[in-house]
């Protein structure tokens, strides 16, 4: 159980490594900010069976 617990720090550790401090937080976004995205010109369409 402790080997288990030592992994999943070590990769909670690795995670926090590769992301550099530059990145907002999504969590610091407000809820209105969603879904007023239109999507990108070369966007494939949904292509309906």
């Amino acid at each position: 159980m402790i080997y288990l617990h030592a992994l999943q720090e070590l990769e909670m550790e690795t995670r926090m490594a590769l992301v550099p401090d530059t990145w907002e937080d999504p969590r610091d976004t407000p809820l209105g900010s969603f879904g007023n995205e239109t999507p990108p010109q070369d966007l494939p369409r949904e292509v309906s069976a």
